[in-house]
């Protein structure tokens, strides 16, 4: 009879500490899903390649002089060539950022890629992360400031052939 007392209360326990880990879980999963403030960004959208360009403070929100600059493409290419400009281990992509002044556009500094991959959706998708001074953001002396990303693709195993795409303006004053 003990035995029996013991497993209804281990039956029991059981079910009372798998529904507070589900319901745990369920919450978790809640808060997680829970949108983000997502950053200003400025993006191409075409239906063959899409590059975009965010911006954002970084740190003690801005005051620190510091931004996070974010660039994000999906070149849409076969997920089978894709995989394959991967498995080479060379980086197919170069990304930085320009001042675009209307006329003339200048390099301000390159930004380093942090992730690749390959899929059926989004072909070549890459994104490139790096936290800038402000002072690097300011292209012109006075007013607002236009910046464009800007990513090279280079076929490492040369079938492709090279291709250069700008996002649109992002405006900020920095």
């Amino acid at each position: 009879m003990v035995m029996n007392r013991t497993r209804r209360w281990t039956r029991r326990g059981i079910k009372s500490a798998l529904g507070i880990v589900t319901a745990t879980a369920a919450l978790g999963i809640v808060v997680a899903a829970a949108p983000a403030q997502a950053a200003p960004q400025a993006c191409s959208g075409q239906v063959n390649v899409n590059v975009c360009l965010a911006i954002e403070p970084y740190g003690n929100a801005g005051h620190d002089g510091l931004f996070r600059v974010h660039i994000g493409i999906d070149f849409r290419i076969t997920q089978q060539d894709a995989q394959a400009v991967i498995d080479t281990q060379r980086d197919p992509y170069f990304a930085e950022v320009l001042g675009d002044d209307g006329a003339a556009k200048s390099e301000l500094f390159p930004v380093p890629e942090t992730s690749i991959t390959a899929s059926a959706t989004g072909g070549l998708s890459a994104t490139f992360d790096t936290i800038v001074f402000s002072s690097q953001l300011r292209e012109d002396d006075h007013g607002e400031d236009e910046l464009q990303a800007r990513v090279i693709f280079t076929d490492p195993r040369g079938i492709l052939t090279t291709r250069v795409f700008d996002s649109p303006d992002f405006v900020g004053n920095f």
